[in-house]
């Protein structure tokens, strides 16, 4: 007996260190997440190796949250995409639903699409992401609207607001925009960004005018030096672009980047340059043009360049830059070329996945899962209501046939002693 005891707890202490090493790990992972992407990935593969054996389902949907944002920042879409449908795979084999770290996943996949221009895949995950915060907050009912859990509805609906532009819908795009801007709750940050992509839709509607005057109203309302801040001065800069007053636009430019630069927004940062660089271009220095352009490649990896249409298009106006060198003008053309081949490949790899994995984890029959559960929960409470009345109707019967039963006793009882006490009757002869 002593034996078997000091065994079983040998095992219990090796399992909590198990388990407090796993989330050791999945503080580091999460640590490292943007600063550091291959430490993230290792310990994302720690947790993986620990959690399998244990069944940690949460530990493994996290590892692979974690490791598909690293995979992103490293440039590795695809990989990326692959790690998130395998977090949601875990989550789905969790018993409890995990409606928060669902909606996150299904963002991501979302952003992903985004990023390569598919924009219909990407509304559908983002549908699905609302669909699944709206979940979370509806059953946690404790959330705060200023809690984060609730503030990723705002940020998603804002997300979604892109590719509803990509796919044409602006009637949609604005009227999801107004609601952001009209709803008291909304986080001042996600309304910032809510006007910025008005300013964006009435450029895209060809009106510069109204592009700028939202785009001011952005920059005024927030504070010196923030990323919100050069984001606006890097929209009016675009509108100034397009009207060919690149003078103005070189000077807004260079205000986003000097905010950029101290904020270390390195992808933030990249396209700023590259549009700086642009604009000298146009405005006919090429020396500055070159020497811009040499800064945003110094700031991003090869790798995160080459897998993004916004960063790797600096190689058509590098070669544009090269002025006479035609050796170099040649070389960053096939780079360009290279590039957009190589894009256009993984871009159909990313729709196929999503659309193979989707079909396989079957996200609708999670959902459908879901809604099952919700109505079997209701069938459960109708059940349990119809027990509560047939327990009160029974008990309401019992106590009324017992006290008829003590009345009809009563009155046997009293006809009984009636009997016993009436006055016999004397016959005389």
């Amino acid at each position: 007996m002593l034996f078997t005891f000091l065994f079983l707890q040998a095992n219990s202490g090796i399992a909590q260190n198990s388990t407090r090493q796993v989330k050791f790990w999945i503080t580091k992972a999460r640590q490292y997440m943007n600063p550091n992407p291959d430490s993230c990935i290792y310990y994302s593969e720690l947790i993986q190796s620990k959690a399998t054996r244990q069944g940690n389902y949460w530990a493994m949907s996290k590892s692979l949250t974690y490791s598909g944002r690293a995979k992103e920042k490293k440039g590795d879409p695809f990989n990326a995409i692959r790690d998130y449908f395998d977090a949601l795979m875990w989550i789905s084999k969790a018993d409890t639903t995990d409606d928060y770290n669902t909606g996150v996943i299904t963002r991501n996949i979302a952003n992903i699409q985004i990023d390569h221009f598919n924009y219909e895949e990407a509304l559908k995950y983002y549908d699905s992401a609302l669909f699944y915060f709206n979940r979370h907050v509806l059953e946690n009912p404790k959330v705060a609207k200023q809690d984060r859990d609730y503030l990723q509805l705002y940020t998603t609906e804002y997300f979604k607001v892109e590719a509803l532009r990509g796919v044409k819908d602006i009637e949609s795009a604005q009227k999801t925009l107004v609601r952001l801007l009209n709803d008291k709750q909304t986080p001042n940050r996600t309304a910032i960004n809510s006007i910025y992509q008005i300013g964006k839709i009435f450029n895209d509607l060809n009106e510069p005018d109204s592009a700028k005057k939202y785009f001011q109203q952005g920059i005024a309302d927030v504070r010196a030096d923030s990323l919100r801040k050069a984001q606006g001065y890097h929209n009016l800069a675009m509108v100034n672009f397009q009207q060919g007053d690149y003078e103005q636009a070189i000077s807004l430019y260079t205000k986003a980047v000097a905010i950029k630069n101290k904020l270390k927004r390195k992808e933030s940062l990249f396209i700023s340059l590259l549009d700086l660089g642009e604009s000298h271009l146009m405005n006919g220095n090429l020396k500055l043009a070159r020497s811009r352009f040499g800064q945003a490649i110094n700031t991003l990896t090869t790798a995160s360049i080459n897998a993004n249409p916004e960063y790797y298009i600096i190689y058509h106006f590098m070669s544009l830059a090269s002025g006479e060198d035609m050796e170099a003008n040649w070389e960053y053309q096939r780079k360009f070329v290279d590039c957009s081949q190589g894009f256009l490949r993984m871009q159909q790899k990313i729709k196929d996945e999503a659309r193979k994995r989707a079909f396989n984890l079957s996200l609708d029959q999670y959902r459908a899962n879901i809604q099952h559960q919700e109505e079997v929960n209701g069938l459960d409470r109708k059940y349990s209501i119809w027990i509560v009345i047939i327990l009160v109707l029974a008990t309401a019967a019992s106590i009324i046939g017992a006290k008829t039963l003590i009345v009809l006793w009563r009155k046997k009882r009293e006809k009984k002693l009636n009997n016993v006490l009436r006055p016999r009757k004397i016959h005389t002869p």
